[in-house]
């Protein structure tokens, strides 16, 4: 049973969805928030605060992430460019 510390606590974690970035690993977990290093990443490709999410929503996104055509595909494609620099 979820006490509401814990239900609050895991509103705040976030675990990120998408490709590996330079400083930025594959289902890295946020405790409290998106850390400021990663401003100027978040503010060239928006896509990459889209896909971290909350642990609840985690399996969900992940089977998205392969469906082509869904947003979460279009989001994780996104970054892939702007690692590329496309």
């Amino acid at each position: 049973m979820k006490t509401k510390k814990n239900a609050k606590q895991e509103s705040k974690t976030l675990i990120y969805c998408g490709p590996q970035l330079p400083n930025l690993q594959k289902h890295t977990i946020f405790k409290s928030s998106i850390p400021k290093y990663l401003e100027g990443d978040i503010n060239s490709c928006s896509a990459i605060k889209h896909l971290c999410v909350a642990p609840s929503e985690l399996a969900n996104v992940r089977a998205k992430v392969n469906v082509k055509g869904t947003r979460e595909n279009t989001l994780y494609n996104q970054i892939k460019q702007y690692i590329r620099g496309e």
